[in-house]
């Protein structure tokens, strides 16, 4: 199944794919995050930005997260949430970095 767009909390709009595998390189739940890249002339193109797979069942999947909205919904919480720390690493550490006197204690 293919969702677009989806809409984040933060406003970012993303296609979602959203299959049980069957084959073991997909096995379980699949979730592909897509983001609208431009690419040569200006035409838009979807990127995939992230692939999530959690070995379930559908019967787990429904205990556990209810609906394919309530997956969806997690997984890109969780995406952002890692663009965020990421993005906060890549400002700090540079900076600590040079800070540091070159001392191992």
């Amino acid at each position: 199944m293919e969702k677009y767009p989806v809409i984040s909390k933060n406003g970012n709009v993303y296609k979602v794919e959203v299959f049980f595998g069957k084959s073991l390189s997909y096995a379980g739940i699949n979730i592909i995050l897509y983001q609208i890249k431009k690419g040569m002339f200006g035409r838009e193109s979807f990127h995939e930005v992230a692939k999530y797979r959690k070995l379930i069942n559908e019967k787990e999947f429904i205990e556990i997260f209810g609906d394919y909205i309530g997956i969806v919904t997690w997984y890109i919480e969780k995406y952002e949430e890692r663009l965020e720390v990421e993005k906060e690493a890549k400002e700090i550490l540079p900076n600590k970095f040079e800070e540091w006197d070159g001392f191992i204690r």
